[in-house]
């Protein structure tokens, strides 16, 4: 087996293992709204959260099964990264709606008294990019594969 096989089968442990932790993490925030001990918006703003990262995860898990089957260059790969790009940029948004007004913390960039930018909207930002550019890179290997794979059947 490959190093890269190797590698993508560790990464797909570990997966996994942020599935399951956030799934416990929902079981207990459904627990603490169950007994009133958390706030309805800060309940949907966890649960919204925690989903969108389990989504997040899900197509990670799928692009990781395709490149241990030796398949990274397909359209579905293509649009996993998109999924999970525009997942991220909906998280960062919401991070930017909820957290616009708060000016405390360490990494904010302050805009008093209009608004903040926390650093997690930008971080959030970032990887939403980053995942829908890898998507663009993706769909060029593909189409090279396939006139790759025309021209050695001529």
């Amino acid at each position: 087996m490959g190093t890269s096989k190797k590698f993508a089968k560790i990464l797909k442990v570990i997966i996994y293992v942020m599935m399951f932790f956030l799934a416990g993490m929902l079981y207990i925030w459904i627990g603490k709204f169950m007994n009133n001990n958390i706030k309805g918006i800060e309940f949907f703003y966890n649960l919204v959260l925690a989903g969108s990262f389990l989504f997040v995860l899900f197509f990670a898990k799928k692009i990781m099964d395709s490149i241990i089957n030796n398949l990274p260059f397909s359209k579905e790969n293509i649009n996993y990264f998109k999924y999970i790009g525009y997942t991220i940029l909906f998280i960062a948004f919401l991070d930017l709606v909820l957290n616009i007004q708060n000016f405390t913390g360490k990494l904010v960039i302050s805009f008093q008294p209009f608004f903040a930018i926390h650093f997690s909207f930008l971080f959030y930002l970032s990887f939403g990019l980053l995942s829908i550019i890898l998507s663009e890179i993706f769909n060029k290997a593909y189409k090279l594969k396939e006139e790759t794979e025309i021209n050695i059947k001529r």
